[in-house]
């Protein structure tokens, strides 16, 4: 479990477009994931 203020592990997932999208492709742009 992460506590707040722990660096996000990498991981990956598909955009709304279905191309996959790592984590760490994003570094230094600001991200919102929602999960549901």
């Amino acid at each position: 479990m992460l506590k707040e203020g722990d660096p996000a592990p990498d991981f990956e997932l598909p955009d709304a477009e279905m191309n996959m999208v790592r984590l760490s492709d994003l570094r230094g742009k600001p991200v919102v994931i929602y999960f549901y």
